[in-house]
């Protein structure tokens, strides 16, 4: 037998919010896990015992059968959500940086060296 790792009855819970609730992991973290915590879904969708669940609900078996499905039929916009949301989910996407706010503070950075750099050479 396999060392399967079991989910926490909180990774539970979120579970069960994001798919039958409809809630992101952000925010149904939001609604089980302290604030500090819940800021970082990675925490939680990283963890082994997500992962199980994942497995076991959202096989990528089941994301190829839907996607295939897409990929000939007409009236896909329904599914095509839910099947970018399982993708989402498991973490099959490439990361994407949008931290706005630091990004922001580095331009501001940025600009205010060349602006020192622009009086000097004055």
């Amino acid at each position: 037998m396999g060392n399967k790792i079991l989910p926490t009855k909180r990774q539970k819970a979120v579970f069960k919010k994001v798919f039958k609730g409809g809630k992101s992991v952000h925010s149904a973290m939001k609604d089980v896990y302290a604030e500090s915590s819940a800021k970082n879904p990675k925490n939680i969708t990283q963890s082994k015992g997500w992962q199980e669940l994942m497995e076991k609900y959202l096989p990528d078996e089941k994301l190829a059968q839907v996607h295939q499905y897409l990929l000939n039929h007409k009236d896909w916009r329904a599914k095509d959500a839910g099947l970018d949301k399982g993708y989402k989910i498991k973490g099959k996407y490439a990361p994407v940086d949008v931290n706005i706010i630091t990004k922001a503070k580095k331009l501001k950075s940025i600009q205010d060296r060349l602006t020192q750099v622009s009086k000097k050479n004055e």
